[in-house]
Order: C-alpha cells, then sequence, then structure tokens
C-alpha cells in the first residue's frame, strides 16, 4: 500500500484499512506516551488527548460501515480534524521531548494516508474516451 487504501480494494472489515490499523497504534502510542509527561499537563490534557485519539479509529470504522460513500469520506475528514487536535496538543508541549519524538513520525503518515483515502475517494471515475468505446464496441461484433 502506498499513502492510501485503494478506493477499488474490497476490504471486508474496517480491521483490514491500514489507515484504521495506523490509527489505533497512534491511540495506544499515546497511551503509553502519557505517561511521560508531567503530572499537571498529563491531568489538564491527557484526557482530551486520548478522546481525540480513540475517536480517530472510532470515526474510520463508521466511515466504512456506512452506506454511502458521502458518509465516509464526511468521517474520513472528522479523523484528520481529530488528528489535527492531536498534533496540536502534542505541539503545546514542545518538538524537543521524548513525548513529541514518539508520536511526530506517526502523526505525518496517519495524516498523509487520510488524505490519501480521502482523495481517492473523491476523486470521479476515470471514462473511457469516446474513440476507445468506439473501438472496444467494434471490435466485441
Amino acid at each position: 500500500m502506498s499513502d492510501s487504501e485503494s478506493a477499488t480494494q474490497t476490504y471486508h472489515s474496517y480491521h483490514e484499512l491500514k489507515v484504521w490499523q495506523k490509527a489505533v497504534e497512534l491511540n495506544q502510542l499515546v497511551l503509553k506516551s502519557l505517561e511521560e509527561l508531567p503530572t499537571v499537563t498529563r491531568n489538564l490534557l491527557g484526557e482530551h488527548l486520548v478522546r481525540a485519539c480513540a475517536s480517530i479509529p472510532a470515526h474510520i470504522a463508521n466511515g466504512y460501515a456506512s452506506r454511502s460513500k458521502t458518509d465516509y469520506i464526511d468521517n474520513l475528514k472528522s479523523s484528520l480534524r481529530q488528528l489535527s487536535v492531536v498534533e496540536s496538543i502534542v505541539l503545546t508541549q514542545g518538538t524537543e521531548g521524548e513525548f513529541y519524538q514518539s508520536v511526530a513520525e506517526l502523526l505525518t503518515e496517519l495524516r498523509k494516508m487520510l488524505a490519501g483515502l480521502t482523495s481517492s475517494l473523491t476523486k470521479p471515475k476515470k471514462e473511457i474516451p469516446k474513440e476507445e468505446k468506439e473501438t472496444t464496441t467494434e471490435s466485441s461484433k
């Protein structure tokens, strides 16, 4: 897989989506990394950070389970918004500490994956050019 899931590939469950798996990985890493933050910071920001992190894979799963492509895209956009919340909270703690270093790469990777999947779902389907349609029709006669 490149930066996004293939819009044409068939998945039986959201568990198979690499973007969902990365979101869960981020959630687990943030939970583990919270222990490194000072107690006051952890108490003030921890709950908000945990909720935002948990909502990312939840939105991906909800969108995948929806019956419409529009709902799926809307949920992926919600995941991107929550990822921005997580990133903002992480950045407020500074870019020099272990906390930032541990999650920065994963945040970037997940942003690319979500943006790529969203983009692949919003692209119009390619139509066969008229001359190719005519050639295909004639050759099948």
